[in-house]
């Protein structure tokens, strides 16, 4: 159990690193204290630019750094196994970002590891802590909206592809269904669960990766959900939850809105916002340190059996796809 200002490590230096270093500036109780890439310079390059005082010129480094309490892990996708591996024997609590793992199988024995340790771990589904999504959740949980029966979502962004780019190299588990497909994924399992079929239809790259992806997923009661993720086209980005008494439009950019319209059947729509404190991504790690002040091993909204879970539905898109990646399958 962890009191008092909680200090941070990051692993890693790209996109994402910067975002949750900028997010945990507007956490009042959380201090930035390191940072871990393969490369010292680059690790320095990061630190100045986020005022950390301990840059490491490798991911050992950080993850045994005595001054470090949690670890964030920014790292590519085909690391995160090795890299929550290492801070679990470290005893480090981590918050690992999505996609957890390269495959269900992986993430299997990460987990059973720090289940074993009694170190927490969580798969950083930031979109479950968002506070319009959040309540947009309440309300098609409380009936609303009556029963749901259908759900689409969307992430479609323009890519330019590049041999250097790691969104489009194999061998680091590129790809549009891995890098924003786990927000489909992540939806259909809020609303139902694992489901009973799946279908996809993805147009394969030069490189060996998705390019894009539509996926269908079919529960026994009939609920259908439809997910779309691409590097080619920029589309809305809203999820839309449709019941049998009206829907629910959760606003652009779904996976961090500022709000969401109700609309019920026969009714004017109804708009709701939540304007965001700070950029998103801090609203998970607040979750992190509330659970680590409350010694749990696992976070409630996001637990190891749903990031299993997910995994497994994950494996079989790829599987219906033959989406395999070079050097780790």
């Amino acid at each position: 159990m962890i009191s008092g200002k909680i200090r941070w490590g990051i692993l890693g230096t790209g996109y994402i690193a910067e975002k949750f270093a900028e997010a945990l500036s507007f956490i009042p109780d959380a201090e930035l204290v390191a940072v871990g890439s393969r490369s010292k310079n680059t690790a320095e390059k990061f630190a100045s630019k986020y005022k950390i005082p301990n840059p490491h010129g490798s991911y050992k480094g950080l993850i045994e750094d005595p001054e470090v309490d949690v670890v964030y892990v920014g790292t590519l996708n085909n690391v995160h196994k090795d890299n929550c591996i290492m801070a679990i024997n470290a005893g480090k609590p981590i918050l690992c970002e999505k996609p957890f793992m390269v495959n269900s199988k992986d993430a299997i024995e990460v987990i059973t590891l720090a289940r074993e340790k009694k170190v927490f771990l969580m798969e950083a589904l930031w979109t479950r802590f968002i506070p319009a999504f959040t309540e947009a959740r309440k309300m098609w949980e409380s009936g609303v909206i009556g029963d749901v029966r259908m759900v689409s979502s969307d992430f479609g962004f323009l890519c330019e592809r590049s041999t250097t780019n790691p969104l489009f190299v194999s061998e680091l588990a590129g790809g549009a269904f891995m890098d924003v497909g786990p927000y489909s994924v992540s939806m259909a399992h809020i609303l139902f669960g694992e489901p009973d079929e799946i279908t996809a239809l993805a147009d394969m790259g030069p490189t060996g990766v998705d390019e894009q992806i539509g996926m269908l997923f079919k529960y026994k009661g009939g609920e259908i959900v439809l997910g779309y993720s691409s590097f080619n086209v920029e589309s809305p980005k809203e999820a839309t939850i449709s019941g049998t008494k009206g829907y629910i439009r959760i606003h652009e950019p779904f996976f961090c809105p500022t709000g969401f319209t109700l609309h019920l059947n026969g009714q004017k729509p109804q708009v709701f916002e939540s304007p965001l404190e700070g950029n998103g991504w801090n609203y998970e790690a607040v979750e992190v340190m509330e659970c680590l002040r409350a010694g749990k091993l696992e976070c409630d909204l996001v637990p190891h059996e749903e990031t299993l879970a997910l995994g497994r539905t994950m494996d079989r898109f790829r599987a219906h796809i033959g989406l395999k990646y070079k050097g780790i399958e």
